[in-house]
């Protein structure tokens, strides 16, 4: 095959090689993306430790190896073509479930079924070798199974998955709100699938439009973060600014009055334990502020006082 010949988008079988090459780069982006996010993790989620990291670098491969059997099997039976791309379109699921992951074990169990999609090498093989019409019931054979494991482990995933995603929504909205770039949240928020960020944007509330363009799903998002279609999703302004109606009735607080309130919460915990340790031996209160291990900060107000 000369270079040119790969211009011939026309040919049946010079399109099939570049829809395979395509899909296996996709395939083989998701399955090792997890290495370049290994640091950033580690220095933006607080609950994981480089033994997760570990952990979740094993996890990735750990179904792979039965992933292709089974995904070689199912290429006998549904072809490549099919297999190919439920494989691609199912094994999305978890990668958007990782995304949204909010614990060490939810982020263990999605990552553990993305490592399914390393089936996509014996997909591309496969069809490879049906291009070059070589070993053609065995390319079959390898495709349908690559197809049906991937299907099942994503199904799996999903199950797992939603409540991650669930989670995120209802402990860390904030989370949500950056990662979506929902600025002015609202009900029935659709979920943004591609977008291109405004570099201009550089305050939450300068006036400069977040998105230069989005393409989104209706209303998804509102589904995905309270399971309803026109349920209300804060964005950031709403979450730093508050003023918005809680799913209780309540109104919520603004940043700046959470601080506040944290503030008064902890001198509250420090004059409670200035008084509590007033009472004691001395031998005794000197022991109570090294060891305890929930009031450090309260601690740190007596002593400035």
């Amino acid at each position: 095959m000369h270079a040119k010949e790969l211009l011939e988008v026309e040919r049946r079988e010079i399109r099939a090689l570049h829809y395979t090459w395509i899909a296996f780069f996709l395939t083989f982006y998701v399955w090792f993306n997890m290495a370049p996010l290994a640091t950033s993790m580690l220095q933006t989620e607080s609950y994981l430790t480089p033994d997760h990291i570990k952990l979740f670098l094993i996890a990735n491969v750990a179904l792979t190896i039965p992933g292709r059997v089974i995904v070689g099997m199912a290429l006998d039976r549904f072809g490549p073509r099919r297999v190919f791309s439920i494989l691609m379109v199912v094994m999305a699921i978890p990668t958007w479930f990782f995304a949204f992951g909010d614990s060490a074990m939810q982020l263990f169990v999605s990552r553990l079924f993305m490592s399914i999609v390393g089936a996509g090498f014996v997909l591309g093989v496969s069809c490879w070798y049906l291009i070059k019409d070589r070993s053609r019931d065995f390319a079959l054979r390898s495709i349908k199974v690559a197809a049906i494991f991937g299907l099942v482990a994503s199904l799996l995933t999903a199950m797992t998955g939603d409540g991650s995603a669930y989670e995120v929504a209802q402990k860390q909205p904030m989370k949500l709100a950056a990662m979506e770039g929902l600025y002015e949240g609202g009900n029935g928020v659709g979920l943004v699938g591609i977008a291109l960020i405004n570099p201009e944007k550089t305050h939450y509330n300068d006036g400069v439009e977040p998105l230069l363009m989005k393409i989104e799903i209706p209303k998804m998002l509102s589904m995905l973060a309270e399971r309803e279609l026109d349920a209300y999703v804060p964005g950031i302004v709403n979450l730093i600014e508050g003023g918005y109606t809680l799913k209780d009735g309540t109104v919520a607080l603004s940043a700046k009055e959470k601080i506040a309130k944290g503030q008064l919460a902890i001198q509250a915990l420090a004059n409670y334990r200035r008084r509590a340790i007033s009472r004691r031996p001395r031998s005794t209160r000197l022991r109570s502020m090294k060891t305890s291990p929930i009031s450090a900060m309260a601690t740190s107000k007596i002593r400035q006082s």
